[in-house]
């Protein structure tokens, strides 16, 4: 069974369009490392929005700005 392009275009389109959330951290959100609990930074900027699990954020530890990947980090409360 072969689909047609321009509903193979739409389905995509259509998926892409109904991402259930753009940002993981918002900034100023207060965060952890996840294995490593007494590691604290506050989030600066989310430089890959489109990728909620596996893109990288700007955090704020101790006065120096890091790169760091989602799945590194968790929400503090």
């Amino acid at each position: 069974m072969s689909l047609d392009f321009g509903v193979f275009v739409w389905y995509i389109v259509s998926m892409k369009a109904t991402k259930t959330s753009w940002f993981k951290f918002s900034k100023g959100t207060q965060v952890h490392h996840r294995d490593n609990p007494q590691w604290k930074g506050v989030v600066v900027r989310d430089l890959d929005r489109g990728m909620p699990v596996n893109g990288v954020v700007l955090v704020n530890h101790n006065g120096r700005v890091a790169r760091m990947h989602k799945d590194l980090l968790r929400v503090s409360n």
